[in-house]
């Protein structure tokens, strides 16, 4: 009869290969595993699609971080707005006012301390669904009717061309920027706009024209594009340093971006980043051979002649015959 560790020696490797992989599923995928089940909403089936609409669809993880852009937003509103108070300014009723220590803004009704979480969440549902209806029917807000909106807000109290970098960063704890908060104002105040036609009362015949031709005029045009670079050489003159100075003193507060006539000379906030991409196979692969290569005869039969009891091989059983 062959000796239990005659039968260890014999398949050690086919072992240690198991005891590898169930340490390796044991110590790395479980807990991960364990972690995404966590994650999981109840009832099982992961992250489906909340809601929907003509046009999209938004689900769950997508509806919180809207919210999260919307609460940095807010914060910085709130900001500008103890600043405004500070300088004296009076807001417009209609688009702000302090109820206790909150601001509640009317063009963001997430704001208003009245409502629950379930209204909130409809209401910045219906903030994206307002500001892309705006979108397909001619309403784009540029970031400099934006920025003329800020200085409305804050009755020309507060100078954001040259302090909104800073109260951007204070009051968000730099965690957004500025593109970001111009995209996250322009969803609301489209939608703001939109609303603000659909409902109001015009005052008269002239005004329900006015309103009828933005929403719904269209004209027909050709376009012919032409190079820059092919009428350079017919620039015989350069600028003074005089003109170049008095062009970068008056836009230099401003920003630049695309269909915008005049220029703008304040950068963008910047984030310089590298990253890497391993796959984890193949530092299992490695870091079990590795550990293999330690394992030698001596360890093995050392482990066994401490382990002996493990390793017990119960005797056949004997037939009555052989008895």
């Amino acid at each position: 009869m062959a000796s239990p560790f005659s039968l260890f020696r014999k398949y050690q490797k086919n072992l240690m290969v198991v005891l590898a992989v169930l340490a390796v599923f044991a110590f790395v995928i479980a807990p991960s595993l364990m972690q995404m089940g966590d994650r999981q909403p109840a009832g099982g089936g992961g992250i489906t699609t909340d809601v929907s609409w003509n046009g999209g669809t938004l689900d769950a993880q997508q509806l919180a971080y809207m919210q999260g852009q919307e609460q940095l937003a807010v914060r910085f509103l709130t900001a500008v707005m103890d600043k405004c108070e500070e300088e004296g300014g009076n807001p417009p009723p209609g688009l702000a006012q302090k109820r206790g220590n909150r601001w509640v803004f009317s063009f963001i009704p997430t704001t208003d301390p009245n409502f629950n979480q379930q209204f909130r969440d409809r209401q910045s549902l219906r903030s994206l669904v307002l500001s892309k209806k705006a979108e397909q029917m001619g309403i784009h807000l540029s970031d400099e009717w934006i920025t003329n909106f800020l200085y409305k807000l804050t009755d020309d109290t507060v100078e954001f061309r040259v302090v909104g970098d800073d109260l951007l960063n204070s009051s968000t704890g730099s965690r957004m920027g500025m593109s970001q908060l111009y995209d996250e104002l322009r969803m609301h105040l489209q939608g703001f706009q939109l609303t603000n036609l659909a409902f109001r009362l015009p005052e008269a015949p002239g005004e329900s024209w006015a309103i009828h031709e933005q929403l719904k005029r269209r004209i027909e045009a050709e376009i012919l594009p032409l190079k820059v670079d092919d009428y350079l050489s017919e620039v015989t003159e350069e600028p003074s340093d005089a003109q170049i100075k008095a062009l970068y003193d008056k836009h230099k507060d401003e920003y630049s971006y695309p269909g915008k006539p005049e220029p703008g000379f304040t950068a963008m906030r910047k984030l310089d980043f590298n990253f890497i991409k391993v796959k984890r196979e193949a530092f299992e692969e490695q870091a079990l051979a590795a550990e293999l290569a330690k394992i030698t005869d001596e360890a093995i039969e050392a482990h066994y002649e401490r382990n002996k009891s493990q390793y017990k091989v119960a005797p056949p059983e004997m037939s009555t015959n052989e008895a």
